[in-house]
């Protein structure tokens, strides 16, 4: 196992995260036209179809927020399921991301319905003594006791300015830019779960 310097992580969901529902409805001819492509092999066609979902605008703001903070990034989305990484970040790197040699794996896979936040929880603890900070970008909200360092997206817009400087601030400060959120550190706190101080 390849090990780091102290880092930052960024856990990545992509459907509702790099993708919209806006950039659907946006981008539904182009994708009707793909699908229409005779000359492409079945792998060639899946692997534009796939690419095809991907936003710019929501890469844009990836790109932000690893310039921000010289992030590295770990793969939580369901993608990882079938989609080998190595195609992930190609993909993600001819729609517009600049570093996907940032990306530095994977979760594990439970397997099991609402288990997201555990499958981070598993990775970092592989990691320990080597995260300075995390967050998980995600539309869903099964991240239980990582809750205060979870950033939800809308499924309908995807990552957006918002979303993307509230990265930037966890990741370069921590839990100290969340003061509206005291009460929920007390009953989630990272350290009472072995993750860090």
């Amino acid at each position: 196992m390849i090990r780091y310097e102290v880092m930052k992580v960024l856990f990545l969901d992509i459907d509702g995260v790099m993708n919209s529902g806006r950039h659907f409805r946006d981008t539904h001819d182009e994708r009707l036209e793909m699908a229409k492509e005779r000359n492409l092999s079945k792998e060639e066609l899946m692997f534009r179809h796939k690419m095809g979902k991907l936003d710019r605008v929501s890469i844009g703001y990836l790109n932000k927020i690893v310039e921000g903070t010289g992030c590295k990034i770990v793969i939580s989305s369901t993608w990882r399921k079938f989609t080998p990484i190595d195609e992930i970040r190609e993909m993600l790197s001819i729609k517009g991301f600049k570093y996907s040699e940032f990306i530095i794996g994977v979760t594990e896979d439970f397997n099991l319905s609402g288990s997201r936040g555990y499958e981070v929880h598993n990775w970092m603890n592989e990691f320990e003594g080597e995260i300075e900070s995390f967050v998980i970008l995600d539309d869903d909200g099964d991240m239980w006791h990582l809750l205060p360092w979870h950033v939800r997206t809308d499924g309908e817009d995807g990552l957006n300015e918002a979303s993307c400087e509230l990265c930037i601030k966890l990741l370069n400060n921590g839990r100290e830019e969340l003061t509206g959120w005291e009460s929920v550190y007390r009953y989630f706190d990272c350290k009472d779960y072995g993750i860090f101080a």
